[in-house]
């Protein structure tokens, strides 16, 4: 029986009840190297495969039924391929399996709680009740982990326990770099998740990120900058879904693109710096790692009269030009209840950094700050207007 196979007879058979003396749960479970959060009441059986299993308590009002979901976290398993490859292939041994019938088309999330990336479907079971698979996985020094939820899942609970997740011995591979960048000025919708609610926010380009790893990267907005956002971790070549393709040069004079499994290539032409894609043209971003600003800006409403100051020696002093930029919260994940970055404070002033399409602050009273940045037009030396967020900023003469 193959480790997925053993996790998924695991499930099932703490779904009926039958497995002998689960032990209650500590406070924090120490599993295959995570560092895992337990609600109170839970319990915890190890299968003789090595999975593990961690099952919330059974309803008060119907003692006799099974939980309602259950959690396995399967032994470290070699990688083999890329991370999002093998977090395919171990979720369609799973749900291959699990026959539900009628099951949904697998959907492919970076955006989840925690360090993990997520693959879910749902359909029938034998008994006809509607049961969700999910497949939560993550790269460790000692190979790829998945943790498996199947049943009538709480993703509240769930998203908690996950988010607080800590990785004793997290893989060393190298965050990826940005090695090519280009845009091009039509309008994007960016979204935005506050309190429940979700916000688009129109952003003034298309771009298009060519990385180290291969990824092609056309995310329209980083709202805390690619720097500071976790997301750029989770993503590898084999993902190739929503934002996130693969590209490779052929030869000197071509980008082959490609944004999803099955589909063909895009193919960019390369002439005199810019990118072509038939009547598309996309133009090169002016780098601003390690840039550094000197002067003040303001948003471009003449009335407008909160600035932001920057030195050349590293300083800024904001009268609120950042509050009114990013006056909405950023999620731990898409559509999370945790929130991940604060908005920034009325006024403050402290240090600045620039790298990676990002400006991130540092408070002089310990808070931080960062977001998504670039200069707005082609020439690297205009600095009169800059893109911050979705915000543009102004130079004040």
């Amino acid at each position: 029986m193959t480790i997925t196979a053993a996790a998924l007879a695991l499930a099932l058979c703490l779904s009926g009840g039958l497995q002998e003396q689960p032990r209650p749960a500590k406070a924090v479970e120490s599993i295959f190297g995570l560092e895992i959060p337990v609600p109170e009441g839970w319990t915890r059986s190890d299968d003789a495969s090595g999975s593990v299993g961690l099952t919330p308590p059974r309803n008060k009002a119907t003692p006799d039924d099974p939980p309602p979901f259950m959690i396995v976290v399967m032994p470290p398993q070699p990688l083999k391929g890329t991370l999002w490859e093998m977090q395919r292939a171990v979720f369609d041994e799973l749900l291959k399996a699990v026959t539900l019938k009628d099951a949904v088309a697998p959907k492919h999330e970076p955006s989840v709680p925690g360090p993990f990336i997520r693959t879910s479907s749902a359909g029938k079971d034998a008994q006809n009740w509607t049961q969700t698979l999910r497949l939560n996985g993550l790269l460790t020094e000692d190979g790829y982990i998945g943790i498996m939820v199947y049943g009538n899942d709480d993703l509240r609970t769930i998203g908690t326990m996950l988010h607080s997740v800590v990785v004793k011995n997290p893989s060393k591979t190298p965050r990826p770099k940005i090695v090519e960048a280009y845009r091009r000025r039509v309008q994007q919708s960016a979204a935005e998740f506050n309190r429940g609610g979700l916000l688009v926010t129109a952003v003034p380009y298309d771009r298009l990120w060519l990385r180290s790893d291969g990824v092609a990267d056309v995310t329209p907005l980083y709202l805390e900058g690619h720097a500071a956002s976790p997301l750029p971790g989770k993503i590898d070549p084999g993902m190739l879904q929503g934002f996130y393709g693969a590209w490779k040069a052929a030869g000197d004079g071509e980008v082959h693109v490609t944004r999803a499994a099955g589909k063909p290539a895009q193919v960019y032409r390369r002439d005199s710096g810019k990118l072509r894609l038939d009547d598309q043209v996309w133009t090169p971003m002016a780098s601003v790692d390690g840039l550094k600003l000197d002067g003040a800006w303001r948003l471009p409403d003449p009335a407008a009269k909160r600035r932001i100051e920057f030195t050349s020696a590293g300083r800024f002093k904001d009268e609120g030009v950042l509050e009114d930029v990013g006056h909405v919260p950023v999620p731990a994940w898409a559509g999370g209840h945790i929130v991940r970055l604060e908005r920034p404070p009325a006024r403050g002033e402290g240090t600045y950094e620039i790298r990676e399409f990002t400006i991130l602050f540092a408070y002089d009273d310990g808070r931080r700050w960062s977001a998504d940045f670039s200069i707005d037009g082609d020439d690297p030396k205009d600095l009169s207007k800059l893109n911050l967020r979705a915000g543009l900023l102004q130079r004040i003469p």
